[in-house]
């Protein structure tokens, strides 16, 4: 895990960008699966364009909103963004988590760990490269804290799925989620995480602190995770 720490979110995110780009560059023909955080993160795709072959990625998200508000899904909010047109229209295949017409929960997280399983099936040499963020409360991805400690390692822990749809029992209308699981983030070959505000100091200070555990932090699974880059206008 490597930390770089800039004065302002400007220099922030243009690096972590660069750091995108020459991950591509370095995996030029092979099948990447490219996942994308939701809120800042997708910051990051605006301007960014790589020269790999665009029939040899495939687009997604690490986690979605289960509400059919499009206010609220992550996938529709990265269809609006310049950088998927571009990959959509040179040729990239796509991973769509938005909810489908009368789709539950537990069938949009089936339906998201098929298509991920399926991925890897096919392309069993692949690089799967993620962007990443980290919440003031100290989540990532869909995962959140708040649970019972066993529940959550029940739920977050299983080996055998890549994705699961859960209650967060947060207050609002996006409150039931679907995400990838630790297990999922820990084959995950390069990561980009991208935290930007001084609201996020106390969270990124306890993911940096040698002890600590993923029930209370969760985005402590980025200790976990291979070839893990932070970009961050926290710098101190």
């Amino acid at each position: 895990m490597k930390i770089q720490r800039f004065t302002d979110k400007e220099k922030a995110r243009t690096a972590a960008q660069k750091a995108l780009v020459a991950l591509f560059a370095k995996h030029t023909n092979t099948p990447i699966l490219f996942l994308s955080s939701g809120g800042s993160a997708l910051e990051l795709l605006d301007g960014l364009s790589f020269l790999n072959k665009k029939h040899l990625v495939t687009l997604g998200m690490l986690d979605e909103r289960y509400s059919d508000k499009e206010e609220f899904s992550n996938f529709l909010s990265l269809t609006k963004t310049k950088f998927f047109f571009n990959m959509l229209t040179s040729g990239a295949m796509l991973i769509d988590t938005s909810l489908q017409h009368k789709e539950s929960l537990l069938d949009m997280a089936e339906r998201f760990n098929a298509s991920l399983r399926g991925w890897r099936t096919i392309h069993p040499d692949g690089i799967v490269i993620a962007t990443m963020g980290i919440g003031e409360d100290g989540h990532t991805a869909g995962i959140m804290s708040g649970m019972a400690e066993e529940e959550f390692g029940e739920l977050f822990e299983n080996d055998k799925v890549y994705v699961v749809g859960y209650d967060t029992e947060k207050k609002g209308e996006d409150r039931n989620r679907v995400t990838v699981t630790f297990p999922f983030l820990r084959l995950i070959n390069h990561t980009v995480v991208y935290v930007i505000g001084r609201e996020k100091e106390k969270a990124l200070s306890s993911i940096l602190l040698k002890k600590g555990n993923l029930y209370n932090t969760p985005a402590r699974i980025i200790r976990e995770m291979k070839d893990v880059s932070i970009f961050t206008d926290i710098n101190k």
